[in-house]
This record gives structure tokens, sequence and C-alpha cells, in this order.
């Protein structure tokens, strides 16, 4: 099992904080994986920024509510995806 998260940095923070720092779960990154794998994409211009809705928008998947539980999760998960089938090529 392992925890992904777009920007793992700031939802360990508060993890960390809930569980008294007791996190040692393995845990993947897909804000680092796109800004090493999209970084043309950003350099060609065909994505704005690497904010999770910039990406997820990059890779097709529309989020309703953003900054909800949610539909940011199945963002993260989408974009994981297809981050992962372009390691996968």
């Amino acid at each position: 099992m392992a925890l992904i998260a777009h920007n793992l940095s700031f939802d360990l923070t508060f993890l960390k904080h809930y569980t008294k720092g007791e996190w040692n779960i393995p845990a993947v990154d897909t804000l680092t994986i796109a800004r090493k794998r999209l970084a043309r994409a950003k350099q060609e211009y065909k994505i704005a920024s690497f904010k999770l809705g910039d990406v997820a928008s990059y890779f097709g998947h529309t989020i309703s509510n953003a900054h909800r539980a949610q539909d940011d999760a199945l963002a993260v998960y989408a974009v994981y995806e297809a981050l992962h089938r372009i390691e996968a090529k």
C-alpha cells in the first residue's frame, strides 16, 4: 500500500500532525513525476502549470469540484495512471 498525492509535502504536513509524526508508509508524489515527465509539454506551452487541475486537464480529466476530497482523489489517481503509461512507453 502507498499514499499517492499531488504535492505530497503539503499533504504530509497535515498527516504527520494528525498522526503525531508516525507516518511511514511509502508515498508517491505525482507533482514531482509530472515535473520530470511533462517538462517538454510545459516548454512547448501544452500545459499551463503543474497544478493538479492543469495536469489532469492535459490528460483529459476534468475536476468538477477542485479541492474537494473525492474529486481531487479521483484526479490524482487519473494523473498517476496517465504518468505511469508515459513511463511504460
